[in-house]
């Protein structure tokens, strides 16, 4: 099973996904950013549910067999048009943040924006630590 969509991260610039389900109930993503110069990046990784977790929306990701898995909570989607995912990890003594509002658009609607405001700032997530990404039209063409 496979399915493509193009989406756009507020971290980087956009990328796609291809992700075919395994047997294993691990998903292969293959994502394609677009840096500076119109470079493109691609960058193969795989996404599985939380063995440590009974929450859905708990999941776990890597991009080297090599590498642990990291954290990766799905905390809000409307399974169309946007989806926030979250992840928290302590290293010694440091924590660790990282937070995507993935959308299938450049931008996402002022009432979606304000609804996702809201619920970091329930989960006392500090939202002014977030760097708007690029969307230039001309970079964003994959």
């Amino acid at each position: 099973m496979f399915r493509n969509s193009k989406l756009y991260k507020s971290d980087l610039q956009p990328f796609a996904c291809r992700r075919p389900l395994h047997s294993s109930c691990v998903l292969n993503i293959v994502s394609e950013l677009i840096r500076e110069g119109g470079v493109v990046d691609t960058v193969i990784g795989q996404v599985r549910d939380d063995p440590n977790s009974d929450v859905p929306a708990h999941l776990q990701v890597r991009f080297s067999s090599f590498q642990p898995w990291g954290k990766y909570w799905v905390l809000d989607t409307d399974y169309e048009s946007y989806t926030v995912v979250y992840s928290c990890s302590y290293y010694v003594i440091n924590k660790v943040e990282f937070l995507w509002i993935l959308g299938r658009e450049r931008t996402v609607e002022e009432e979606t924006k304000d609804k996702i405001l809201q619920m970091l700032d329930n989960y006392k997530i500090d939202a002014m630590k977030m760097v708007d990404t690029v969307q230039d039209v001309d970079k964003c063409t994959l």
